[in-house]
């Protein structure tokens, strides 16, 4: 036979239905009947309750329950989508900084020229062969009185 405390719960009521005066006293008790009047508290106290939040406020009060492997992937893919965009962003300045020192270099030179996009071209000293024939002519400063 158990002891009284390693009994589970169920164990125990069903001893207390074994009971024969329980058992009669069960059958005599009847339940209160439920009246309009508690139907019209619960719903004056649900009515009240709700009327009391702003619908800003239950709208930010929702909750909505996420696994928590489902918001990590979810938490990692946006980690990831901003690093490459700002990674793609800051290529993207990187191949523009050298147009925009050519325009304002040639903005600042030539005040008067039109507001024309600037030539840039690429050079590369591949192939250079220095002359073997050099003439240096001096030329004087003329002055204009």
């Amino acid at each position: 036979m158990k002891d009284e405390k390693t009994r589970t719960a169920g164990e125990r009521e069903d001893m207390e239905h074994d009971d024969p005066e329980i058992r009669r006293l069960l059958r005599l008790w009847e339940s209160p009947a439920v009246t309009s009047e508690l139907n019209a508290r619960v719903r004056e106290s649900f009515r009240r309750q709700t009327a009391a939040a702003t619908y800003w406020r239950r709208l930010f009060a929702i909750s909505i329950p996420v696994p928590l492997p489902v918001a990590a992937l979810v938490l990692i893919m946006l980690l990831l989508s901003a690093t490459f965009a700002l990674r793609n962003q800051s290529k993207a300045t990187q191949d523009v900084s050298p147009l925009v020192e050519a325009r304002l270099t040639a903005q600042s030179s030539a005040p008067d020229m039109k507001n024309d996009a600037p030539v840039v071209t690429r050079t590369s000293l591949a192939g250079f062969e220095p002359v073997t024939d050099m003439n240096v002519a001096v030329v004087p400063e003329i002055s204009m009185r």
